[in-house]
């Protein structure tokens, strides 16, 4: 199976009553899975990819789940490649004083575009872990050198003054990540993009008001204020129990558990992932 080939099996929910035994022999009897691999599978939280399957089985395999009464949905590499990618605006402002949400999106290069808030179709937050490395070069002691390397270039570093070793140094941070999923209305029809926007170098703030703060993404619950603005968008918040596939294009090096250890590639890969499925679902 190559990179171009694969689905990624997702359950999206169990139904009721359904037992960890009845689902393991579900994915055992649908998707030929090893039973320890099974057993996994059902301890990771909905919705949740189960395993990567070729996507010539991926029909099948998900009309055997259908008639178990499990909602189950296959959502392929190449959908992932192709899903817009992801824009970086300098920020997102609200036009004041609409009945709903009126958004201009600013671009870095000082251009900018608007959307209505029926065109805001779904959106994705997380909190996601990001670790900065810097390097620096720090002079090491003669004595030191001198132990470990050859006699003559011990000697010579030291005349030249240019025994030195690198150091490096990691700082880990949890920054907010907010995806707007919006279909926009254009003179060549409806075109899909995302807006990324993340921590505090961006803001959904208010038109015209001068101040990068507020910032929607500085509140403990940075989506209530777009509920008001924009009340039928579906808003995803399960990035933090999700566990990233390991052949996922994106991984992390840690499964989801609540407490942001999952990495932006996780979130990069959750983020298109729940809302192809969205579309599946509700079109």
């Amino acid at each position: 199976m190559t990179q171009s080939d694969h689905a990624y099996l997702s359950v999206l929910s169990w139904p009721a009553g359904f037992t960890d035994d009845q689902k393991i022999e579900a994915l055992v009897m649908a998707a030929a899975l090893d039973p320890h691999q099974a057993r996994m599978a059902t301890h990771r939280s909905t919705p949740g990819v189960i395993c990567s399957i070729d996507t010539i089985i991926a029909k099948e395999v998900l009309r055997v789940l259908h008639k178990l009464g499990i909602l189950a949905l296959a959502p392929t590499q190449n959908q992932l490649d192709n899903y817009p990618k992801a824009e970086l605006p300098a920020n997102v402002e609200v036009f004041p004083e609409k009945e709903l949400g009126a958004f201009a999106v600013r671009t870095r290069d000082g251009g900018a575009w608007t959307f209505q808030a029926p065109e805001l179709k779904m959106v994705v937050f997380g909190k996601a872990r990001t670790t900065t490395t810097s390097i620096r070069s720090e002079p090491t002691m003669g004595s030191s050198y001198a132990a470990m390397a050859p006699a003559g270039a011990a000697a010579g570093a030291a005349m030249r003054g240019d025994m030195r070793h690198i150091k490096q140094d990691h700082r880990l941070s949890v920054k907010p990540m907010l995806d707007l999923h919006i279909d926009h209305l254009t003179d060549n029809g409806i075109k899909r993009r995302l807006v990324r926007l993340v921590g505090g170098r961006t803001r959904i703030g208010l038109i015209g008001d001068g101040d990068p703060r507020p910032s929607l993404l500085d509140d403990n619950t940075p989506v209530d204020d777009l509920r008001e603005l924009a009340p039928d968008t579906r808003y995803d918040l399960g990035f933090a129990n999700f566990t990233p596939p390991p052949d996922a294009q994106y991984r992390s090096l840690h499964g989801g558990d609540g407490t942001s250890r999952l990495s932006a590639d996780a979130f990069m890969f959750y983020s298109p992932w729940t809302a192809i499925m969205d579309t599946m679902l509700h079109g």
